[in-house]
């Protein structure tokens, strides 16, 4: 579980422990010596061990810096207080000024610029984070009407040519064929007498 206390204070512990309890025990000697595939030995010495250890326990600080709580706040406030005794300490102890310390002490400052930037910017992500619950999603957009249909194009009207009053000398007037005299329509002849100089002539 982590902690609110600062887990560098276990780095700083350690080096103190071996720079005053076993002086006797130097940062430059060698731990173990590794042959690599190439040929060349890599020689593992105290101090190299110690900062890799240390830098274990960075990336859990920066793992809980990244969590948003209410003991925040006591984190941040006691990882400026250890990386100013150490700083201290380094300024005014002799058996810390050596480049083993000065590495744990830019160790620690990047713990505290790390940790005081996660707090700056949590607030901003929550906030966020609250406005984007409480805004309602955005309706769904209705889908866009089907085109009309084209309307039919209406029937093209060619005007008739006008008809003159007068007939055209071509035309000929139709005429209509003369009744033809029947028995039954025709008057009945009536004989009419001769004259009587024409009777006169006869009997002669």
């Amino acid at each position: 579980m982590l902690t609110p206390v600062p887990l560098l204070i276990i780095p700083f512990a350690l080096y103190n422990i071996v720079a005053f309890l076993t002086p006797g025990l130097e940062w430059k000697s060698i731990l173990w010596h590794v042959s690599l595939p190439s040929g060349a030995v890599w020689d593992i010495t105290a101090a190299k061990a110690f900062i890799a250890f240390s830098l274990l326990f960075l990336l859990f600080e920066i793992l809980k810096s990244a969590r948003v709580h209410a003991r925040s706040f006591v984190d941040h406030t006691l990882s400026a207080l250890i990386m100013l005794v150490a700083l201290a300490e380094f300024l005014l102890v002799p058996q810390a000024g050596t480049s083993t310390f000065a590495l744990l002490l830019c160790i620690m400052l990047l713990d505290v610029v790390a940790g005081i930037t996660a707090a700056i910017r949590a607030p901003r992500r929550i906030r966020a984070a609250k406005v984007a619950k409480a805004t309602p999603p955005a309706p769904a957009p209705a889908p866009a009407p089907a085109p009309a249909p084209a309307p039919a194009p209406a029937p093209k009207v060619e005007p008739q040519p006008e008809q003159s009053a007068s007939p055209s000398p071509e035309a000929k007037p139709k005429q209509t064929p003369p009744a033809s005299a029947t028995p039954e329509n025709s008057a009945p002849e009536v004989a009419v007498p001769p004259p009587a100089s024409i009777q006169a002539d006869n009997k002669a």
